[in-house]
């Protein structure tokens, strides 16, 4: 920013660079003069713009006042321009300026300095007058070829004149720490909040200039060796204030680190010391030579005699006999009163900030470095007379956890809660930087990264797009709502630019081995929260990628700082978690190693303070899952911290192996007495590990219940693991394990998951209906692939899974399809519109249009004979489509905007289109003719849709508008609290129509189409994104209802499915169907309404299974015999309805009745499957389908998730099992191992 704008005559340019070089010498770097050679008006620029954008700017002209001056037009209206920007103007009279000149009133309303008489004078007043206006702020000028933004970085000291938005906050810290008491004052406040830029740009500075009053360390991070790191702090500051003084930083460490032992032990003893009497009186001597010292005083020698007093005091424990003695004393103390006298302050403060506070609270033990640091800060603050203040700034989710450890210390505390910064706090963080970087902001700009700044996270993001804006836009002088439009928004501006970096990494074949450096960065709190964490610059882990992490650093994802004696990077702020799609999935996908490690890391901390305990070391599955890290080189990194949890694991390994080979020991040695006893301890030994296995199977099969809702495929694999390992080494299935496997099978077929974007899906639609094996649906994703799925249709055998997509040729940026024809429309970013038939095995591509510029609606007809596509130029085309394949064009003259939205009628003769002007233009679709030109939208309209003689329209207005397409009349208005997100039709005969509306306020409307009146409202926790419609609700059990179905998805994700019965105020029912973790942008019913497709931002589809066909069963209301031995009598199984479940019993195996209680409600009816399968439908709330025989279910279970393997394999269970390896040696006993060998022997034996 160029603080002071000095207005001149070009007749006055000497004088006015005399001013500017004066100025400069006061310490006023950042001036503007517009014929400065480096800041000035450069050659070729607008003079006129740059004096106007300068003037915006700064914070005061000064007005060089002479005869050419007054005389000058440019410069009147300089200083009008000035007067209305509300800067403060200095009018300065020079000469040559006739006495009878009379000054404009907007110059002589203020008193003016006179330089003709008295020039030194003057400018003394002048110096004066810009001291009281406070132009240098907490630190000085901002330099305008630097950003006002600072990303996703911190504010830091030098940063305090572009921080803005916390002042109140900074007075309310300010006063706390005037105040006195008590001497640690924490500023909580959530991720994302401002806390370590409030303490470091806010209240520092601000202290600093209050030097007779407060001595101000620098903040700092405690880190992972807060002795360090605050002994490196003293030492700076002592080179900072004094010439001589402590200034070895290992010195001042020792001090630091010993007290501990210290305090422990009470103050060591010297024992009786021949010399300490000499030692006594020569500190005497000392004193007296200090107080009758020679007339010549050299202030060094003093200064030498102060450090030699307070070394020799240390050495015999005397206090000095001119100073107050103080109780409690510590090294901290005695650190800060010597950097009192240092500094020539004795009676300062002096004031320590220690940013991310947290990281003090993750100690191991009492003797751990953060504790013993804990307890010196504790002691130090409760000393008499402590000279300390303390600040230091906390996430409020770790208060507990410091008050629990608080408990131990007793420090008295007080807090500053940092909320939600108010909205004309974030308005100042986006204007007034720009103002002070002399940047113009694009009307509408600020509102609209308000608007879109909601999230709790939202300060750190609206800051890094205003870093983005900055850095892409600061050449031209204004940050645009296109460049804005371009990143993404605040959501996508992180996005947008790690995704950048991630594609390169991809194309380099280096994503794993990003992913491996980033999960390094990642640590789990004791809730389960995700935080972030410093990893060594030189960790392998991270060396074959520092070329990506250093693009990943000068995009401000990352920051790279020192710590303790070492480079150290981590991620920039935790709203990156939340924002980038692909760091966030890899977190989850290593969620469980994420908390093993942290858990081996906590163990071995304690472990090593222990000096090694081996109470400490790990046993049974805990230890295996550690050593299956180890071996997988989860612990391989070099930070001291891994090696000691290397070594733990390896000593808990160790340990486990040596009581082994005890025990094997112990049998060798006994067994050709006692090999009775031997078999009676290896049975012993099989019967618990018989017993281990089974509880691991069980608590397999309970993961993979929980895992079902999130990723029921991941299920299907945990619970086949835990079928195959008792199946494996005891020849038995356990119940549980079958009972999830069954339920990971049945999750599967209620809601299956799609993965084949990169990026959100924003389209996913059911096409023609097929022969009820297969649906065809295709999708749409801002990775700009459309695919074609095949998904099992409602006819489809139990046992389907979804093949992979076939992608269509080319990138693609809009897609329309046609669910009767099976036809839909694809727009490239080039301009090309191209035409494909899906029921082909391979479609091929028929071009339709070729624009100039890329197409902004793209619709295609019922029965697939026409399309309209429209260019950004507002550009509109209708195709009409033969039977022998011919296409024939036309272009709509006299759209006078861009186009939002087009859609045509049910006979396609009519086409709507709509466009930002908010006009609605109804064309023949045949002759291309306007028909009707509806207005009354002020703003942009974005949806439409028909119903015979009815159009529908909304938009940004927050106004659903229905029209008479034969007359154009406006027929009603329905008002919404928020933009309108969608619109349908619900299908049917029904008269009247009803018209179903989403909005962003968070509701579904349903509307009387003749009367206007609203049917229903349906509440949605969130902004409603996308709607479909049904004319028929059906049961889960496929019974109709009464009503038709309304599908709504919202911006936090969740699916719902809506029963409406018709009428005003009917009643309606909902559930849940699906949950994304992004917003749904689309949704399509297939199947006859059994199918409902969602698309969302998580870059994935759902497909989600509405109701089930139960036709093809012979239902028994209590009891049903299954048959299944080649045509017998006898009945194989028996199942039976029970209170809460269904029994069954197979009469060949004789083994104990199984009870089946894995559906939902209450079971009223059962039958066995008519296909020859050993399997049991359930009819409740919903239909379960149980596999009784465990290899049946492994079958099913390999064709779900390996679709297209052809007939069921001709194996065994156990040859199932051991292509998985779940016949793990862990689970293996000594005596199944005997019996495995013998096994072997007698099948090779029996062969010959």
């Amino acid at each position: 920013m160029s603080t002071i704008f000095i207005s001149h005559s070009s007749a006055d340019n000497d004088l006015a660079r005399d001013l500017a070089a004066r100025l400069q010498q006061q310490g006023h770097t950042c001036l503007f003069l517009d014929l400065d050679p480096d800041k000035g008006i450069v050659a070729g620029e607008s003079w006129e713009r740059t004096l106007y954008r300068k003037l915006r700017a700064c914070r005061a002209v000064i007005a060089l006042c002479t005869d050419s001056y007054l005389k000058s037009y440019w410069c009147f209206a300089e200083i009008a321009l000035a007067r209305m920007e509300g800067k403060q103007i200095i009018a300065m009279l020079a000469d040559p300026l006739d006495d009878a000149a009379k000054l404009p009133s907007i110059l002589s309303e203020r008193q003016f300095i006179d330089l003709r008489r008295d020039p030194e004078a003057a400018y003394q007043r002048l110096w004066r007058g810009l001291r009281e206006l406070d132009l240098l702020g907490a630190t000085g000028d901002w330099d305008p070829g630097k950003s006002p933004y600072l990303g996703l970085n911190a504010y830091q000291e030098q940063h305090a004149p572009v921080y803005f938005g916390r002042e109140s906050e900074i007075r309310a810290t300010i006063e706390l720490i005037e105040r006195g008491a008590p001497g640690l004052i924490l500023i909580l406040g959530a991720s994302g909040s401002g806390k370590s830029s409030l303490a470091r740009a806010g209240v520092v500075p601000r202290l600093k200039r209050e030097t007779d009053r407060w001595i101000v360390l620098d903040p700092f991070r405690p880190g992972r060796e807060p002795f360090y790191e605050l002994a490196q702090l003293f030492a700076q500051s002592f080179r900072r204030h004094a010439a001589v003084g402590p200034h070895d930083a290992d010195a001042l460490l020792d001090r630091l680190r010993s007290w501990h032992d210290v305090s422990r032990q009470g103050r060591p003893s010297i024992g009786p010391h021949p010399d300490e009497a000499r030692l006594g009186r020569l500190i005497s001597e000392i004193e007296a030579l200090k107080r009758q010292a020679p007339d010549v005083r050299d202030a060094s020698l003093l200064e030498f005699l102060d450090w030699s007093l307070d070394d020799l005091r240390r050495i015999v424990g005397r206090t000095p006999g001119l100073a107050t003695g103080r109780t409690g004393a510590t090294p901290l103390i005695d650190m800060a009163d010597d950097l009192r006298r240092a500094a020539g302050r004795p009676d300062a403060r002096v004031l320590l900030v220690l940013d991310q506070f947290e990281e003090l609270l993750a100690g191991g033990g009492p003797d751990d470095q953060s504790a013993r640091f804990l307890a010196l800060l504790a002691a130090s603050l409760a000393a008499e007379g402590s000279p300390l203040t303390v600040v230091a700034t906390m996430r409020s989710d770790f208060l507990e956890a410091f008050q629990t450890v608080n408990a131990h210390h007793g420090m008295d505390f007080e807090t500053l809660s940092l909320g939600p910064m108010p909205i004309e706090g974030m308005r100042r963080v986006i204007e007034a930087p720009a103002k002070l970087g002399a940047i113009e902001l694009e009307s509408g700009l600020a509102d609209r990264l308000l608007q879109d700044a909601s999230t709790p996270d939202a300060l750190p993001l609206l800051s890094f797009t205003l870093w983005l804006l900055w850095r892409d836009g600061h050449a031209s002088g204004a940050l645009t709502l296109r460049d804005y439009d371009a990143l993404g928004g605040v959501e996508g501006a992180v996005a947008g630019e790690a995704d950048a970096i991630l594609a390169l990494a991809r194309q380099r074949d280096q994503e794993a081995q990003l992913r491996t450096a980033f999960l390094q960065m990642v640590r789990l709190t004791e809730d389960g929260q995700i935080a972030r964490q410093p990893v060594a610059w030189d960790a392998p882990e991270l060396q074959p990628v520092h070329d990506l992490l250093d693009r990943f650093i000068e995009r401000r994802l990352l920051l790279s700082r020192a710590e303790s004696d070492r480079r150290v990077v981590e991620v920039a702020h935790e709203a990156i978690f939340r924002t980038w799609l692909p760091l966030r999935r890899w977190i989850e996908e290593h969620r469980a190693e994420l908390q093993l490690r942290q858990r081996i890391r906590r163990t071995s901390e304690a472990w090593e303070t222990s000096h090694r305990q081996s109470d400490y070391l790990w046993r049974g599955a805990r230890l295996s899952a550690a050593v299956d890290l180890l071996g997988r080189g989860g612990l391989d990194g070099s930070s001291p911290e891994d090696r000691i949890a290397k070594a733990f694991v390896q000593a808990s390994q160790a340990m486990r192996q040596q009581q082994g080979r005890r025990r094997r020991n112990v049998v060798l040695l006994v067994t050709s007495a006692l090999l009775g006893l031997l078999a009676y301890a290896l049975l012993n030994e099989h019967v618990a590990k018989r017993a281990q296995r089974t509880s691991w199977a069980r608590e397999q099969s309970l993961a993979a219940i929980s895992t079902m809702q999130t990723d029921p495929m991941k299920s299907i694999g945990m619970a086949q693991a835990a079928v195959c390992l008792t199946q494996s080494h005891d020849g038995i299935v356990l119940s549980h394990a079958q009972s999830a496997l069954n339920q990971a099978v049945h999750a599967v077929r209620k809601q299956r998951t799609l993965r084949g974007h990169d990026r959100a899906v924003s389209k996913a639609m059911f096409l023609q209906a097929g022969d009820g094996a297969t649906e065809t649906l295709v999708s749409l994703g801002q990775d700009r692939r459309a695919l074609i799925w095949r998904v099992p249709g409602s006819t489809a055998p139990a046992c389907s899974g979804v093949p992979m997509p076939d992608p269509l040729a080319g990138p693609a940026s809009l897609l329309a399809g046609d669910p009767q024809s099976g036809s839909i429309a694809v727009a490239s970013p080039d301009g090309t519109v191209m035409l494909y038939h899906t029921a082909a095995e391979t479609p091929e591509g028929a071009e339709v249009f070729s624009f100039g510029n890329p197409v902004a609606a793209l619709t295609i007809a019922p029965g697939g004979q026409r399309i309209a596509a429209a260019d950004s130029t507002g550009s509109v085309r209708i195709a009409q489509l033969s039977s022998t394949g011919a296409i024939a064009s036309m272009t709509l003259a006299g759209q006078p905007s861009r186009i939002a939205a087009m859609a045509f009628n049910q006979d396609a003769t009519l086409l709507a289109t709509a466009g930002w002007q908010g006009t609605v233009n109804i064309w023949d679709a045949t002759s291309g003719e306007l028909l009707h030109s509806l207005s009354g939208s002020p703003e942009a309209v974005t949806e439409l849709t028909f119903r015979g003689d009815l159009l529908a329209s909304g938009g940004w207005d927050k106004t659903v508008r229905l029209w008479n397409t034969q007359s154009g009349a406006l027929l009603h208005e329905f008002s919404h609290d928020a933009r309108i997100s969608a619109l349908s039709f619900v299908p049917g005969d029904a008269n009247p129509a009803v018209l179903a509306s989403a909005s962003w306020d968070g509701t579904v409307r349903l509307w009387d189409t003749a009367t206007g009146e609203m049917l229903n409202l349906l509440p949605h926790g969130a902004p409603v994104v996308s709607l479909a419609t049904r004319a028929e609700a059906r049961s889960p059990l496929g019974q109709p209802r009464d009503g038709f179905l309304i599908a709504s998805g919202d911006w936090d994700g969740r699916v719902q499915v809506w029963n409406v019965e018709q009428g005003a105020g009917a009643n309606t029912s909902s559930r849940i169907v699906a949950q994304h973790l992004g917003p749904v942008n689309d949704l399509g019913f297939g199947g006859d309404g059994q199918f409902l497709a969602s698309a969302g931002d998580d870059s994935e589809i759902r497909i989600s299974r509405l109701f089930d066909q139960t036709q093809g069963y012979d239902w028994q209301s209590g009891l049903d015999l299954g048959q299944f031995n080649g045509g017998t009598h006898k009945a194989k199984w028996i199942a039976m309805i029970s209170a809460g479940s269904v029994r069954v019993i197979d009469t060949e195996a004789h083994e104990e009745e199984r009870a089946i209680s894995d559906y939902q409600g209450n079971a009223t009816a059962i039958a066995f499957s008519k296909d020859g399968s050993q399997r049991l439908a359930i009819l409740a709330d919903e239909l379960f389908e149980y596999h009784l025989d465990p290899r049946e279910l492994m079958i099913c279970a390999d064709q779900i998730a390996q679709p297209g393997t052809g007939a069921a394999p001709e194996y065994t269970l156990s040859e199932r099992c051991a292509e998985t390896g779940a016949t793990t040696s862990g689970f293996s006993s000594l005596w199944s191992q005997a019996m495995s060998i013998f096994d072997g022997f007698a099948q090779r034996f029996s062969k010959q």
